[in-house]
């Protein structure tokens, strides 16, 4: 059976981690010089729990 590997530049990380979907990237989010690439979904999910942690912040 042969294998195919197809590469997606500008995938969402956590999608990827989470189940290996190959969901576009609408946003990316850097910390101590790492860089993830994120849906709009988990844009949403990482938002909610940053404000958690940290409060509201400011707006951009």
């Amino acid at each position: 059976m042969a294998v195919a590997t197809i590469t997606i530049d500008d995938a969402c990380d956590a999608c990827w981690a989470k189940d290996k979907t190959a969901r576009q990237s609408t946003m990316e989010i850097t910390l101590m010089g790492r860089t993830w690439l994120l849906c709009d979904e988990h844009e949403a999910k990482f938002a909610a729990m940053f404000t958690e942690l940290m409060g509201e912040g400011e707006e951009q």
